[in-house]
């Protein structure tokens, strides 16, 4: 099947399996999913649609996002974040962190408010 979005044709795959393997598709928005699973399996398919949705905010999470640390830009996709909160639970003193190229010193406290103050605004961009 192929649809045509925003002047670009994409050749959708028969099987569900290689839709979700193709991230070139990620740019289509969810009214067009819908309509594709209704033509592909003759509903919009809420589960289909939900997978999708989860695949373009991880894609979003890790490449459209950004924020500025001393003059070091970077981005911590949800699993990073999610991984250093589990990190700030377990720490006892200083631990140092890469951003960007450099190395930074963060204690247990600047590290849970920086990693909250990105969770917010993680939060705000996804609602």
């Amino acid at each position: 099947m192929i649809i045509t979005y925003n002047n670009t044709q994409y050749n959708i795959p028969n099987f569900i399996n290689q839709i979700f393997e193709r991230e070139d598709l990620l740019v289509l928005p969810l009214e067009v999913w819908a309509e594709i699973f209704k033509k592909q399996f003759g509903n919009p398919n809420f589960p289909y649609l939900q997978i999708i949705l989860e695949k373009k905010i991880l894609k979003y999470d890790l490449e459209r996002n950004s924020f500025t640390y001393k003059k070091n830009e970077t981005w911590w996709g949800k699993e990073v974040r999610t991984s250093l909160n589990n990190l700030v639970n377990s720490m006892t003193d200083k631990v140092q962190i890469v951003i960007g190229d450099n190395v930074f010193d963060f204690t247990k406290e600047e590290l849970k408010n920086l990693l909250s103050s990105l969770e917010l605004y993680a939060n705000k961009v996804y609602v």
